[in-house]
């Protein structure tokens, strides 16, 4: 299950039109526990495939995480198709990879990518998913920092940032753009 300290978000309508991408994000909810010594991001996306291309773009949802100070906890992944919710966490095949994309260039990060193999997926389905990234940069000595995005190159339909700090720490906040 979801982490106590979520909030969750009311189930947004749908809405229709012509699509401007491959898929919509209906729901992209980005909620931040930071404590004296480690954060918790919770992450729920739900993604309509729009056209044939999207199909291509969900059948991998792919999680990142830093296996040496991070934990990855997967809460759920459904596909909603119509008036059903098939449950495809416990079915899905799961594989953690260690994706060096900077390797080229002689960098090596040791973050490693769980990839869960959406199969059957249609034009119109639903990908309803939610996880966890807990732990820090030990390096970081208990600051925190972060990049909050509040835009895609994907249209979304409802964007939810939430960020829970300790009542004793203060927070600076600087906007670009």
């Amino acid at each position: 299950p979801a982490p106590p300290w979520v909030r969750q978000f009311d189930e947004a309508t749908e809405t229709s039109g012509s699509p401007a991408a491959s898929s919509t994000f209906l729901l992209d909810d980005h909620q931040i526990r930071v404590g004296q010594q480690t954060v918790d991001r919770y992450y729920h996306h739900i993604q309509r495939i729009d056209t044939a291309a999207g199909l291509d773009d969900l059948s991998q949802v792919r999680f990142s995480f830093e296996p040496s100070y991070q934990k990855l906890a997967l809460h759920f992944i459904r596909i909603r198709r119509g008036g059903d919710l098939i449950d495809v966490l416990r079915n899905s095949q799961i594989k953690v990879i260690q994706q060096e994309e900077g390797l080229n260039q002689q960098l090596y990060n040791g973050t490693l990518t769980a990839i869960a193999f959406l199969n059957d997926l249609r034009v119109g389905d639903v990908v309803d998913y939610a996880y966890t990234v807990s732990g820090e940069n030990p390096v970081l000595g208990g600051r925190y920092a972060e990049s909050l995005y509040l835009a895609d190159n994907q249209p979304i339909q409802h964007l939810r940032m939430r960020v829970v700090l300790p009542a004793d720490r203060s927070i600076k906040i600087t906007t670009t753009n």
